[in-house]
């Protein structure tokens, strides 16, 4: 900037004064967020930090830039906006539930109050994945049983990678009617990695004669 003062009399003294304005010195670490491989529907938290090396205080905002290949509802930014005082250091958590089968490459933006808009970019990379979920039997046998009597079996769900996977039983309605009830101790919860989980299967005969009946498990993502 320069200003020039002068006076209006018969001897014109001056003098000027110039400078340069510069925004708020500050850093952030780590400057690239990477989620690294995660999976469908479950919670993951990051965190960066906003370092004001400056005498100033300034507020700030943080935003994701328009992207039509995620939605903005899958993460959540705390604090997205605030005050940061001179010399302070601001903690920022990035929680992140995903929702996609996809790579995520996304911009996070940094606006300074009174200095501008996306100063700074901080990338969010993420690769979701969907674990593939056997059964350790797939064919339920009963053999005899008499009829409005309840039995169970164990159903054996495996998951051989490393991620969790959330699971829903589905019984169609209509056999619990007509042939047999049918139910599950757990009809929804999650399976982690390298995990056989057991699940209880009931089953209460309605007719006489022979009965075959399907069910299937819905692995979220899938």
């Amino acid at each position: 900037f320069l200003f020039i003062f002068r006076w209006s009399i018969d001897f014109h003294p001056s003098f000027t004064i110039y400078g340069k304005v510069v925004g708020p010195d500050y850093i952030i670490s780590p400057k690239v967020i990477n989620f690294e491989e995660i999976s469908y529907g479950f919670l993951y938290t990051k965190t960066f930090e906003i370092e004001n090396r400056s005498d100033i205080a300034f507020d700030y905002k943080l935003r994701f830039l328009q992207d039509s290949t995620f939605s903005p509802r899958e993460f959540t930014i705390i604090p997205s906006e605030g005050t940061i005082s001179k010399y302070s250091k601001q903690i920022v958590t990035v929680e992140f539930i995903p929702i996609t089968i996809m790579k995520y490459s996304v911009q996070l933006a940094l606006d300074i109050m009174k200095v501008g808009k996306a100063i700074t970019i901080i990338p969010i990379y993420a690769n979701c994945l969907c674990p593939t979920i056997s059964l350790q039997e797939s064919d339920i046998s009963f053999d005899q049983i008499f009829i409005q009597k309840e039995y169970e079996k164990k159903l054996v769900l495996i998951n051989e990678s490393d991620y969790p996977a959330k699971f829903e039983f589905i019984l169609p309605e209509e056999t619990n009617v007509s042939q047999a009830r049918i139910s599950v101790a757990k009809v929804r919860g999650t399976i982690l990695g390298k995990q056989e989980l057991p699940i209880t299967l009931f089953i209460t005969p309605l007719i006489l004669g022979p009965i075959n009946l399907t069910g299937y498990i819905r692995i979220y993502g899938s």
